[in-house]
């Protein structure tokens, strides 16, 4: 992956746009499920955190390891409705 940008943020989940390829430059859309719902903005931005913490952890930290296959299946995790939007809360970032 060379590029990921957050897009919209409800309470199941995130859009990230991101290009895998620095060469084909391909931007596409992904839809990235918490794994629970989250209360407000405080409790998601607790689950983005875990779950970046995690995928680091996962791909070796600091010292090297498994090469991205992790960020790999955290991005392409299955997303339910693609409905943009949810109840409550919206953050929209670019």
């Amino acid at each position: 992956m060379s590029y990921a940008e957050l897009l919209w943020v409800d309470h199941l989940g995130m859009y990230v746009r991101v290009e895998v390829s620095e060469q084909e430059q391909v931007a596409s859309i992904v839809r990235v499920p918490f794994y629970r719902p989250v209360l407000d903005e405080r409790d998601a931005r607790s689950v983005i955190t875990m779950a970046s913490q995690l995928a680091w952890e996962e791909v070796g930290g600091l010292g090297g390891g498994a090469g991205g296959k992790a960020l790999r299946a955290i991005v392409r995790a299955p997303c339910g409705p693609c409905g943009r939007g949810g109840g409550g809360w919206v953050s929209r970032a670019r």
